[in-house]
């Protein structure tokens, strides 16, 4: 028994545990990815980070021809327009109704919201920044609408 006992304790002192899921850095990594590679990702990278109310997303998906709004302007400001935006953007689904081409080589798309009973539908203006990645630049918030209300 005494055996037995010593040979479990060995085992258990040499056993590895080995991990799937990812590391922390790389964690951080894909959280932290900016833009997207094409207009709809921008999108959905936006409206998702709005869905899951998180903010570092949202200002790593909205952006300027010179990259991401985060390195473009002060993060309490950021923040507090982002807060104005998950107010209106909160959603339990969404889909893109269009997608077209502007003369200034941004991209249109228009958007249909719903949440519980309502649905609206936004136009977003995305464009291309640094490495060839895109950004919503912007979409047509109306704080009066009842979206944005309720």
């Amino acid at each position: 028994m005494k055996k037995v006992m010593a040979a479990l304790v060995l085992v258990a002192a040499c056993h590895r545990s080995v991990s799937t899921s990812p590391t922390p850095s790389a964690t951080v990594a894909a959280q932290t990815q900016i833009g997207a590679s094409d207009a709809p990702g921008a999108v959905r990278a936006f409206l998702a980070a709005a869905h899951d109310q998180d903010l570092q997303a949202m200002g790593a998906a909205w952006g300027t021809v010179k990259g991401p709004v985060r390195d473009q302007m002060p993060r309490d400001e950021m923040e507090k327009r982002e807060l104005i935006m998950l107010k209106c953007l909160q959603h339990d689904s969404y889909e893109i109704l269009s997608n077209s081409p502007s003369t200034t080589g941004q991209r249109l798309l228009a958007v249909q919201l719903k949440r519980r009973n309502l649905t609206h539908s936004w136009d977003f203006t995305t464009v291309a920044g640094p490495n060839n990645r895109w950004y919503v630049l912007e979409f047509n918030m109306d704080l009066t609408d009842a979206f944005c209300r309720s």
